[in-house]
């Protein structure tokens, strides 16, 4: 009797004394004499809800009458199960014209046995749109099992628990959800009316189970159906909010951000993107990133190869003007292979960087006029003398033995002039003289064996829209003097091995124990370097 379909054979439909056989063991069963599971007739499926039953206190002769939910039970139940009526009427309505003229109802039960829909028959004058038809209240009945193995059920006369359905048939099926749960049950009933054993009906009940499994599960289709388009909605939904987020994030951040094709055909850009390569934001896309990059730049390469890039220099070109930043790359790959996608270019503004570089390395004034507490007469002028020089954009060279505070008095003429700036000190002395100059200015990628792929900018650089103290002045190398005096009359740097020059803005404030204009006279120090400088004793 084990199966998907739990119905009973052709044979014991017919048999009177299957049917007689099994309403003597329920009145057996329930005055104490006979254990229904050892009974031969009767499936263990039915014996074992026969026993839930009388547990719960409910008796053959049982009238559900008292079994109602409360109106606001009942408004509850309807909300509850909204999904379910809305998609289980109409494909029900099809079918209950045909149901009732053949004598049969049609039902639609929630889990718990709540009647939702349908036609019932009514075999009292109670209505039945409020009651609740369950192991507790009503006993045995075919979608109660139905619900509570998750398969379809039949029941035929005395099987049913109450005696008001002992010569009625019915068979039940569950609607499930995605996960195998129970939504509902369809019941198909039929009153066989007396000694059914004795109509013509041996197949009906047979095809009534499978009639109304197929129901339920074009119901379970249904509903599964429309889950899935709200499950799509709704991950449309969260897609578009995350969409939407990731927008505005991109939008308060202050690097230009751009997505291109492998062949640099441009998708997307957020706002500081569009400011960076000088294009309206609404006409950007479509544009190629070749247009602004020069003729020499290795970015396109990098994206041909699928290759991860952090902090690439890239010039970008706006007409005439050439302007340097900071690139990264990210390849993304196509699902499920490694084909390229789209690239992620992100612009990073150079200045922005070197000063977290700076900030990073320690690379700040401390002290002020205020911090330097000496009282005497010659300290008292100095410090007269550099606020003075501070109110200035002047170069400076500072003039006193080794342990004077020269550089105090440097960190205080930054702060009074450019404090929001970084201040970038340089020890001439003691940095080695075939690495001073590439500390100073810089190098490109591949300069020198050992040089960092990516290039690395000098203290020059680093020093833009800032101070830059040379200590020691007088020990720097008299070759890279005249460059350095370069710098200073055009305020642009070229790095070793470059091949562009790079503005910048910086006060140079420098140092020396050494009498400089005895160097001069002695072609041991530039004597126009030497002349471009007040100073301070």
């Amino acid at each position: 009797m084990e199966g998907f379909l739990m119905i009973v054979t052709e044979k014991s439909f017919s048999d009177q004394t299957y049917w007689e056989e099994i309403a003597r063991c329920k009145t057996q069963f329930v005055n104490n004499e006979e254990d229904p599971l050892l009974n031969p007739y009767l499936r263990k499926e039915v014996a074992e809800s026969w026993i839930r039953s009388k547990n719960n206190g409910v008796f053959p002769w049982t009238s559900y009458s008292k079994y109602h939910l409360t109106e606001e039970e009942w408004r509850l139940l309807k909300e509850q199960n909204e999904r379910l009526i809305h998609i289980a009427q109409p494909l029900i309505s099809n079918y209950l014209g045909l149901a009732s003229t053949n004598g049969h109802s049609l039902e639609l039960f929630d889990p718990s046995g709540a009647f939702l829909l349908g036609i019932h028959i009514n075999i009292s004058s109670t209505p039945v749109l409020s009651i609740v038809f369950n192991e507790s209240t009503t006993g045995t009945t075919a979608h109660g099992l139905a619900t509570y193995h998750k398969k379809p059920f039949q029941l035929i006369g005395p099987e049913n628990y109450l005696d008001v359905w002992q010569n009625m048939i019915c068979s039940a099926a569950p609607i499930l959800d995605e996960m195998g749960e129970v939504l509902g049950t369809l019941a198909l009933v039929q009153d066989m009316g007396e000694k059914p054993w004795e109509k013509n009906r041996s197949n009906l009940h047979v095809h009534s189970l499978g009639w109304v499994s197929s129901l339920a599960e074009a119901i379970g289709n249904q509903i599964k159906i429309q889950n899935g388009y709200d499950v799509l909605n709704e991950v449309n939904n969260d897609l578009r909010k995350a969409t939407e987020t990731l927008k505005i994030i991109l939008e308060f951040i202050d690097e230009g951000v751009i997505t291109i094709e492998p062949n640099g055909r441009i998708l997307s850009s957020n706002h500081e993107g569009s400011r960076i390569l000088n294009v309206h934001h609404g006409k950007i896309r479509g544009r190629n990133i070749g247009e602004f990059l020069l003729p020499k730049s290795a970015l396109m390469g990098y994206v041909a190869a699928n290759k991860t890039v952090d902090y690439m220099e890239e010039y970008v070109v706006n007409g005439r003007e050439e302007k340097q930043y900071l690139v990264s790359l990210r390849p993304v790959y196509k699902q499920g292979n490694d084909e390229l996608d789209f690239a992620i270019l992100r612009f990073n503004h150079s200045d922005k960087i070197n000063a977290l570089v700076n900030t990073r390395s320690g690379a700040v004034a401390k002290f002020r006029f205020e911090d330097i507490v000496g009282q005497s007469e010659s300290m008292l002028k100095a410090k007269a003398l550099a606020r003075r020089f501070a109110r200035t954009r002047e170069n400076l060279l500072l003039l006193g033995e080794s342990g004077t505070g020269k550089e105090l008095f440097a960190q205080a003429l930054h702060n009074s002039h450019r404090p929001g700036g970084p201040f970038i000190a340089v020890n001439c002395a003691a940095m080695p003289r075939n690495l001073i100059e590439s500390e100073l200015f810089g190098y490109e990628s591949g300069s020198f064996t050992g040089a960092e792929k990516n290039g690395r900018p000098g203290k020059i650089e680093l020093a833009n829209g800032g101070t830059l103290f040379l200590d020691e002045i007088g020990d720097m190398p008299i070759e890279l003097q005249a460059v350095l005096l370069r710098v200073l009359q055009d305020k642009m740097v070229m790095r070793l091995g470059g091949r562009n020059y790079r503005q910048v803005d910086f006060r140079l404030i420098t140092a020396t124990n050494q009498d400089l204009k005895l160097l001069a006279q002695e072609k041991k120090f530039r004597e126009d370097l030497y002349s471009d400088f007040p100073f301070l004793i």
